[in-house]
């Protein structure tokens, strides 16, 4: 039994890792400006450059990630949920 829960989990492990980096990597082949979405197709481009810059959007990809996932870590409190305006 233990050693099936083993590889059931190291199975999740390979899962996830390779699913976060193919969603990485859609992001970056993907064509879309977060802080344009956000800003509107008609903001000017000093609010789109400062919304880029309170995002970090303009650090690179792997500083982005580890901001996100850190931030993820700091939101979700112990025992509750990640989705927000539920409670835990």
């Amino acid at each position: 039994m233990l050693t099936y829960l083993l590889k059931r989990l190291g199975g999740l492990v390979v899962v996830l890792v390779v699913m976060s980096l193919i969603v990485f990597c859609l992001q970056a082949i993907i064509p879309a400006d977060p802080a344009r979405a956000l800003a509107g197709p008609s903001a000017p481009i000093e609010t789109v450059e400062r919304l880029r810059a309170e995002l970090g959007l303009e650090q690179r990809d792997r500083l982005v990630r580890q901001r996100a996932a850190g931030d993820q870590a700091q939101q979700s409190p112990p025992g509750g949920t990640l989705a927000r305006g539920v409670d835990g």
